[in-house]
């Protein structure tokens, strides 16, 4: 599931990945390093501007602003768990205008949220292993 966009030609990416934490550490890590945001986390891909559009019910809905405040995209997550300790993660960002060819942007949006401590990212409550079952991006 995609946030939607309004415009008709755009670059999106989609994942699905298994995190080896419970769903609910791997939402509240999420939604630490968006809202902790200049304090104890920072984008890593040219520094953008990471917001919460919606933090109520199951899923996280963010956007993501580049530095030159030219280029939103908005990224949609939804959470399942996958048993023992384990949670099901499915992403998807999508650029907000006409776009092709992001050069991995709507991919990057995804990846720096989930990302372990293992590849050098930055985490905020909870570090751990994700790895990335299906992916598209376009």
């Amino acid at each position: 599931q995609c946030p939607g966009s309004p415009s008709a030609i755009r670059a999106h990416c989609t994942v699905q990945v298994i995190a080896e934490a419970p769903c609910a550490d791997v939402r509240s890590e999420l939604l630490a390093r968006v809202e902790g945001q200049w304090s104890s986390w920072y984008d890593p891909k040219w520094n953008g501007t990471y917001s919460v559009l919606s933090k109520d019910g199951p899923n996280l809905e963010f956007s993501r602003t580049t530095p030159s405040r030219r280029y939103t995209d908005k990224m949609l997550f939804a959470f399942q768990d996958a048993g023992s300790g384990h949670c099901t993660l499915s992403g998807c960002s999508e650029s907000q205008v006409p776009s092709m060819g992001d050069m991995n942007t709507n991919y990057c949006n995804l990846r720096v949220l989930y990302c372990s401590e293992e590849e050098d990212c930055r985490y905020v409550l909870h570090s751990f292993r994700a790895t990335e079952t299906d992916l598209d991006c376009s």
